[in-house]
């Protein structure tokens, strides 16, 4: 399958915690992950940071929204 096979999908943004944000992507049997967690970066693009893929993961979409929550909040961080 080439490029112009694939099929394009747009952005759909799940959840915005303001700095964090998580985005669907396309069909996950397409694509390695399909549910993506994205920061913003000091020039104001999005930048992904970690992903997963809802076909093989039963917790994806929730997982995704503890990760983005924990960022935006600085808990990954250890601070509180």
């Amino acid at each position: 399958m080439s490029d112009s096979d694939t099929p394009q999908y747009a952005v759909t943004v799940m959840a915005d915690y303001g700095s964090t944000r998580v985005v669907l992507t396309g069909d996950p049997r397409l694509v390695a992950r399909d549910v993506i967690v994205q920061q913003k970066g000091a020039d104001g693009a999005w930048v992904e940071i970690g992903g997963y893929n809802s076909m093989s993961d039963d917790y994806a979409y929730t997982n995704a929204r503890d990760h983005a929550k924990r960022v935006a909040t600085g808990a990954a961080y250890g601070r509180r």
